[in-house]
């Protein structure tokens, strides 16, 4: 069922799965978050909150020309790829034993993705995200955690 959700995302998403490889799933993301007081956020209900997508994923994607994307599924079972979704993803570092990867999607949003992966691609995440601008609706800055696994 995986492997078949997997070949759909990657067709989906305009990647031939004969030249992409999924390099990572993470699942069930959990953590903190800081709110900004805004038009969407009261100022009482600002500051760091419990924040998380327990039925969410990320779905890491090495294309055969060494572009990566991230491919996220929210809580509401919606996906949409980093890429596709305007956004340039950077690799800032990578070995046998991590891969750190970037996503700026301008005027909205700044992710840096810090993942340790073993060679079958099981290990976990950290996600620093920062969501700032009129786009963004709700602005805030989150740090969190998530298992993955192949």
């Amino acid at each position: 069922m995986n492997k078949l959700l997997v070949g759909f995302m990657l067709i989906l998403f305009g990647a031939n799965s004969a030249l992409a490889d999924v390099v990572t799933k993470c699942d069930s993301i959990q953590g903190y978050s800081y709110y900004v007081a805004g038009p969407l956020v009261e100022k009482d209900a600002a500051g760091w909150k419990k924040d998380g997508i327990s039925s969410g994923s990320f779905l890491v994607i090495r294309e055969a020309n060494e572009n990566y994307d991230i491919v996220v599924t929210d809580s509401l079972n919606r996906t949409k790829s980093s890429r596709e979704d305007g956004g340039e993803v950077s690799v800032v570092s990578k070995s046998d034993s991590h891969l750190v990867l970037i996503v700026d999607s301008p005027s909205m949003n700044v992710e840096t993705y810090y993942f340790r992966l073993n060679q079958k691609g099981k290990g976990e995440l950290t996600v620093s995200q920062a969501r700032y601008g009129e786009e963004a609706r709700i602005n805030k800055h989150s740090l969190m955690r998530a298992t993955c696994s192949k």
